[in-house]
């Protein structure tokens, strides 16, 4: 039996499960970064950390109007690495009706799908965030299962806001426990699982760094935001219906 045909046969098996428990290998962005260049490096509390990050590239084509940079927040103890945080900053020109969706959907459905979330939620992105900076979106975070007491993940991602993504001017993350990716259609027993261990991660995020869950299609899914910087200044979300009916679809 090939590789995938056996990762495929262990996938539908998981999907029948009401749950799903994660595993402890390292996500594949863990260590790699194309074009890295060492950015910062430190201590918190018992914990030593090293920040990398890409220079800015151009999202979609040349000329679109629209930049990104992705980095890489590393935190070990000793020779044991336990969280390790992903995330990506969006330079986009601030002009007044700036369509931001054609270069992100050049690039992948995830950032189409950011995209989406910014112009479902705000009424011009261009003028309303991207004049008070960056917009920041946390990717991935993974913690060794041995650390998952402590919750290294939280000042890590405290001392994240604080130095490579504090001059950016908001953050927006969309919540999604990995162990169900690609292993939790709707139609599947898979599913009840994810969306309880989703909700459960929206809550957290909520109490620990006062996110608030977009609205719209985008809300459904998932999407968190926070202002970083100008508070009082950026505007909050625009849209004023109605928040919808708790449904949350797999979006991977």
């Amino acid at each position: 039996m090939e590789w995938w045909q056996d990762d495929r046969r262990r996938s539908e098996l998981l999907m029948r499960r009401p749950r799903i428990r994660r595993e402890d290998a390292p996500r594949p962005f863990f260590r790699d970064l194309d074009g890295k260049i060492p950015a910062h490096a430190g201590t918190i509390a018992d914990y030593g950390f090293s920040i990398a990050r890409q220079g800015w590239r151009h999202v979609g084509w040349t000329d679109s109007g629209a930049k990104r940079r992705r980095s890489l927040f590393h935190l070990h103890r000793g020779e044991e690495w336990v969280t390790a945080i992903r995330c990506a900053e969006y330079r986009l020109f601030p002009l007044e009706g700036f369509d931001l969706f054609a270069p992100l959907d050049a690039d992948s459905d995830m950032e189409a799908r950011l995209a989406v979330a910014l112009q479902e939620n705000w009424d011009d992105p261009g003028t309303e965030l991207a004049a008070f900076g960056s917009i920041a979106v946390i990717e991935d975070i993974w913690s060794a299962r041995s650390a998952s007491r402590e919750s290294p993940w939280v000042p890590a991602l405290a001392t994240l806001f604080d130095t490579l993504l504090a001059d950016c001017a908001c953050a927006l993350t969309l919540p999604f426990p990995l162990e169900y990716e690609g292993r939790a259609p709707e139609e599947m027993p898979s599913h009840l699982g994810f969306t309880r261990r989703q909700r459960a991660m929206i809550r957290i995020a909520e109490r620990l760094f006062d996110t608030v869950q977009l609205e719209g299609e985008a809300g459904e899914d998932g999407w968190l935001w926070m202002p970083l910087r100008g508070e009082g200044l950026i505007p909050r979300p625009t849209i004023t219906r109605a928040p919808p009916e708790p449904h949350l679809r797999l979006v991977r």
